[in-house]
């Protein structure tokens, strides 16, 4: 099995055992939302850039649409002990298509030819796992206005890129931990309307990664909610040969439950 497959794997396991060790303890609250997010990328990338004419743009030349992907997040929250609060999500990406190209390039070490068709696959998968703590006594002096957590993200970026002309084929991938600043708020003006928004980011060596996200929630009945809203990802990869800057942004929903 590639040790990419076994990151995730494991990654998995961690995620349901959060949610097992969640369960079990009644004095820990629990956050879980699935939905879907509809998204399109802009920019573009290269493998072992050489000439300017290697540079590939994810439009014009990749032609890549907008997809609706799944994703996934939880809370473990008022942890004992003073521990900080476990926010983990998945963010699956992930483009294909037929491009063509009106000269020449090269991807890794492979010549690809002008004005022929070729294919693509690219992936940019984002696993978070942030561990925050709440600003102490603000809900309270807020009568239960405002709340604002401040902490660490870790973002995993799964990332291959594929693409095939014919016989000739170049493929890529590698897996980032990123360490990110992670900050979010949430405004609650009524019971049942909240306004959430969360913002994780940073630029370190030629490289940079931004993520803003802002929903509405609304609290349906019981434990379950529903939202929806607008996530913009900023994501500029300069490592290992790997030159991709890339913007996805789009709407989304989700449904889910606290307790």
């Amino acid at each position: 099995m590639k040790g990419g497959n076994m990151k995730k794997i494991g990654f998995l396991f961690c995620f349901l055992g959060l949610l097992v060790f969640a369960s079990a303890a009644q004095a820990i609250g629990l956050e879980v939302a699935v939905g879907g997010w509809y998204h399109s990328p802009t920019g573009n990338l290269s493998y072992k850039l050489a000439a300017v004419n290697d540079k590939l743009d994810i439009e014009d030349d990749l032609d890549y649409d907008g997809k609706l992907r799944f994703t996934g997040r939880a809370k473990v929250k008022d942890l004992p002990f003073f521990l900080p609060s476990i926010y983990v999500m998945a963010t699956p990406m992930e483009f294909d298509g037929t491009g063509r190209k009106n000269v020449s390039f090269k991807f890794g070490d492979q010549n690809f030819l002008a004005a022929t068709n070729f294919t693509s696959n690219v992936r940019l998968t984002h696993y978070d796992v942030a561990l925050y703590y709440g600003i102490p006594f603000l809900e309270t002096a807020t009568a239960g206005l405002l709340a604002i957590d401040i902490g660490l993200d870790i973002r995993f970026v799964d990332f291959s890129a594929d693409v095939t002309q014919g016989a000739t084929s170049q493929t890529e991938s590698i897996f980032l931990p990123v360490p990110m600043v992670f900050f979010a708020a949430r405004i609650m003006p009524h019971d049942r309307v909240w306004l959430e928004g969360e913002f994780r980011g940073i630029a370190y060596s030629g490289s940079s990664y931004y993520s803003l996200i802002g929903r509405v929630r609304v609290n349906v009945y019981g434990p379950v909610f529903a939202t929806t809203g607008y996530r913009w990802d900023y994501i500029d990869i300069n490592q290992d040969n790997i030159k991709a800057l890339v913007n996805v942004g789009g709407f989304f929903f989700e449904l889910g439950f606290e307790i």
